[in-house]
């Protein structure tokens, strides 16, 4: 799944577009203002990144980073390989982890003296 082994290489991963219309006026806009295809595009886009994470180290783009064609997508990362590689090698080694946090601006309970706590 991973390929072979290099000291970064800096590639592309992802999938291809549906064509001509897609950006500018077309469909990424309406399906980015629908929440549900956002939260799908999303999850998608999260899926793509754990499966190359689990090659290697890994510096997502940013959801929705579009390229008119696989050459162009090659060019624009040809064209920050260096600062690629220096991410790359800086995360080598680290994890990422996530967490979650609840707010709420309800009090909590007061603390009950025959309570232990």
């Amino acid at each position: 799944m991973c390929g072979g082994r290099w000291r970064w290489a800096v590639a592309p991963a992802g999938a291809a577009g549906p064509g001509p219309g897609w950006t500018r006026g077309g469909l990424l806009p309406q399906r980015l203002s629908d929440r549900t295809q956002l939260e799908r595009c999303a999850r998608a886009h999260h899926e793509v990144v754990v499966a190359a994470a689990a090659c290697g180290p890994t510096a997502p783009l940013a959801l929705a980073t579009l390229y008119r064609s696989d050459e162009r997508a090659r060019q624009a990362l040809g064209e920050d390989t260096a600062r690629f590689t220096a991410v790359l090698d800086r995360i080598e080694g680290q994890a990422e982890w996530g967490g979650e946090g609840v707010a709420s601006r309800r009090r909590p309970p007061a603390a009950r003296p025959d309570v232990p706590g």
